[in-house]
């Protein structure tokens, strides 16, 4: 627990392992800023993160998508083409998720460090 309280509610705050921190009571998560320009720094990096995350789920449903039509398939060309496409996404997701994980330790290393 923290001597600090959520801007929201004012209930005390929880400081996790990972170094997050959030409210006991609303759930909401609050990140710390020491001047105007970390705040925008700050606010910018969420609005990176929220980007990324709304490609990634537009990524998963288009596989969700191509699965359902490859499993509707019975023409050979069209499903050796469905493959293909699902393939390439499959590729593009999982690179995505590689930079999203290292965004992740970076952020969570500096935390530590500082």
């Amino acid at each position: 627990m923290l001597d600090r309280s959520c801007p929201d509610c004012n209930v005390p705050l929880f400081q996790f392992k990972d170094g997050t921190v959030k409210c006991a009571s609303c759930n909401r998560k609050v990140i710390f800023a020491k001047s105007d320009e970390e705040i925008q720094v700050l606010e910018s990096r969420l609005h990176q993160q929220e980007a990324f995350l709304d490609l990634l789920a537009t990524l998963h449903g288009k596989a969700s998508y191509l699965s359902q039509e490859i499993a509707s398939q019975t023409d050979i060309d069209k499903l050796e083409k469905l493959l293909g496409i699902l393939g390439s996404l499959l590729d593009v997701i999982y690179k995505a998720q590689r930079i999203q994980n290292e965004f992740l330790t970076l952020n969570f290393e500096k935390r530590n460090k500082q």
